[in-house]
């Protein structure tokens, strides 16, 4: 049920927050969401959180991985890679990080 709720979301959603903090491949949830918006964000409406605690080789092999099945990476992920926005441990919300964008 997830997924297709996910993908609904994403769809008519203008700006998507990936909270990528404590990160890693075990959180599946999380892994399919950044695998996903790998393969459809062809706008850039995504912005990924990260912190000390994110395992950057998970998201490296999950980028990996996005690429390397079909229909592979984005456009835009494909043009300008993948850039995370570090924040420290106990920044507070996800939003609220956006915000100070």
């Amino acid at each position: 049920m997830w997924p297709r709720v996910f993908d609904c979301l994403f769809e008519k959603c203008n700006r998507a927050i990936i909270d990528l903090r404590g990160f890693e491949k075990s959180r599946v949830g999380s892994a399919f969401e950044l695998f996903s918006i790998l393969q459809r964000d062809n706008q850039g409406k995504s912005l990924f959180l990260a912190d000390e605690d994110t395992n950057l080789d998970d998201i490296r092999g999950i980028f990996e991985s996005a690429a390397a099945s079909k229909p592979g990476l984005s456009s835009h992920f494909a043009d300008h890679g993948l850039e995370l926005r570090r924040v420290g441990r106990g920044t507070g919300s996800a939003a609220a990080v956006a915000a100070q964008r």
